[in-house]
């Protein structure tokens, strides 16, 4: 998720920093770039794109997007939410692209297995995930969900990627 953590480190140093703050918290701007995102995503998700590869990260983007533009208007600026999460998500997200996708060659089957039956799971399915993260975005007064949601879908996109070399013909 290359895109999703250089999108989170830019947020992260522009709400501790204030660089390039009014840029970063236009509405419009969130608006029209998590919209685009999350339409080439579901694209991407009917696995007849080219960018299929792509499309957990793009989606994983814009919702986060829309989530930093939409909360913007219930929380004031210096609301510790917008410059923790961001961060979190870069460190979370590395950590489990290392351990997972950067170690799958030491996996044995035991481990890939458990790891397939995790990813065929219907109760740990990317469109369940994903639709509940969309609709997470619009409770603002649980602010947990949405961090929770996103934590759980980088899951899954780390155990997609670990089984990459192992996939069944």
């Amino acid at each position: 998720m290359p895109i999703f953590i250089a999108v989170n480190l830019v947020l992260s140093l522009s709400v501790t920093t204030n660089f390039f703050y009014s840029a970063i918290f236009s509405e419009i701007l969130f608006f029209i770039l998590g919209s685009l995102a999350i339409i080439s995503s579901l694209i991407g998700a009917l696995k007849k794109a080219s960018f299929y590869q792509w499309w957990y990260d793009l989606f994983a983007v814009g919702t986060l997007l829309i989530w930093f533009a939409y909360w913007h208007y219930f929380y004031k600026d210096g609301y510790s939410i917008f410059y923790i999460m961001p961060s979190y998500f870069v460190l979370f997200s590395s950590i489990l692209l290392l351990v997972f996708v950067n170690r799958r060659e030491r996996f044995d089957l035991e481990s890939i297995e458990h790891i397939r039956f995790l990813v065929n799971n219907d109760r740990f399915r990317v469109s369940l995930i994903g639709f509940m993260l969309l609709v997470s975005i619009y409770f603002h007064s649980r602010f947990t969900f949405f961090p929770a949601l996103m934590s759980a879908f980088i899951l899954r996109y780390s155990l997609v990627r670990s089984l990459e070399p192992y996939k069944r013909p």
